[in-house]
């Protein structure tokens, strides 16, 4: 449509690690991304429930968050259209990770990530 400037597409990222919101915030904003971040379960709940976004970027397990699928079932029915990654450092089985892929998420990244700029163009390709 002309005239109709193109919206920026926008990111949650959930996690208690101080520095992966960071470095994850900051590298997607570079790629033109507008980025929320979340310490801890219930404040990606509250974002969940002020914000549309594109792409959910959660820790598997973290302070404040009996169960993070509650945080994937949510936006799930709130944002049916939305990518919800999981991550995490744990190490789990394959299984386990199968598991979580079964259940909904679309995408699962181990950290720490074996490259940052390869890992976030693959969740920058999730949604373009």
């Amino acid at each position: 449509m002309p005239g109709k400037s193109k919206q920026r597409k926008q990111i949650l990222i959930i996690d208690d690690e101080e520095m992966i919101l960071d470095i994850l915030k900051r590298r997607f904003e570079r790629m033109g991304f507008d980025v929320k971040t979340a310490e801890d379960g219930a404040a990606g709940v509250k974002a969940l429930g002020n914000h549309i976004f594109d792409l959910i970027i959660c820790d598997l397990r973290m302070p404040h968050c009996e169960n993070s699928t509650d945080i994937l079932q949510l936006s799930r029915v709130n944002m049916p259209a939305c990518k919800f990654v999981y991550m995490s450092g744990q190490l789990l089985s394959e299984q386990h990770i199968a598991d979580i892929l079964n259940n909904g998420a679309d995408m699962f990244l181990k950290k720490p990530f074996s490259s940052l700029a390869k890992t976030t163009q693959q969740l920058a390709d999730l949604i373009r």
